[in-house]
């Protein structure tokens, strides 16, 4: 599964959470705003995504705001983020031995 969902320029990602039964994310690369979503499915988390997103820039239109600043470094800061996740948890179920080359693993 891609977990990552772009509309209009604006990405988001995704995660289920198998004890809810529940997808749920949120906008990775606007910088001081928290925009989160949730779905039951695939179909309905990607369209609660594109509605977060229209509601957002709706509102910044309604307050004669620029629209919600997008930035690549805010995504590739989230990406490191998640990728330290990862290694954090191969490290805890597998150890490693030394002098062996550590792999990173794509989320």
């Amino acid at each position: 599964m891609n977990d990552f969902m772009e509309y209009k320029g604006y990405y988001g990602c995704v995660e289920y959470y198998a004890e809810d039964g529940i997808y749920y994310g949120k906008v990775v690369n606007v910088p001081h705003w928290l925009i989160m979503y949730e779905g039951e499915d695939l179909a309905d988390i990607k369209a609660n995504f594109e509605e977060a997103i229209d509601d957002c820039l709706i509102m910044c239109e309604e307050d004669n705001e620029p629209p919600m600043p997008q930035s690549i470094e805010t995504m590739q800061e989230f990406i490191a983020e998640k990728l330290a996740e990862k290694q954090q948890q191969n490290q805890q179920t597998a150890p490693t031995q030394l002098n062996q080359p550590m792999q990173l693993q794509p989320i």
